[in-house]
């Protein structure tokens, strides 16, 4: 399968009854779940207005959880971002988060890659 074929299946995945985004409440899914989730919103997110839009619009929660999600899926890389990320937020560095969304944009890990070997890892889950 291309990385075209699957990012387009974790699209249709994550608008489907078999992910939680969006429907259950963060605190309130699975395990597996939240990694998805995590994952899905922070990618979303960043790549739609950066950090400064991910952290803003974190409604549910995310975040704070999503370097968790990411190291638990092997994208240790992103991970080290979105941490230096939340910190220079606490702080107020605006200029510091342009800089990390522009790390981020190299994708030093293939998230969508990882995502969907998550994914086919845990049939159970997202069957």
């Amino acid at each position: 399968m291309t990385l075209a074929e699957k990012n387009n299946f974790l699209i249709s995945l994550s608008t489907s009854p078999k992910t939680d985004v969006g429907k259950v409440a963060f605190e309130q899914q699975s395990e597996a779940q939240k990694v998805f989730t995590a994952i899905w919103v922070l990618e979303g997110e960043v790549n739609n207005g950066g950090f400064a839009q991910y952290l803003s619009n974190d409604a549910e929660g995310t975040a704070p959880y999503a370097p968790i999600a990411l190291n638990a899926n092997g994208a240790t890389q992103c991970a080290a971002i979105l941490t230096r990320a939340l910190q220079a937020a606490a702080s107020h560095d605006e200029e510091a988060l342009e800089t990390l969304d522009q790390e981020f944009f190299t994708y030093p890990d293939n998230l969508t890659e990882l995502l969907y070997a998550y994914v086919m890892a845990n049939p159970t889950t997202f069957a």
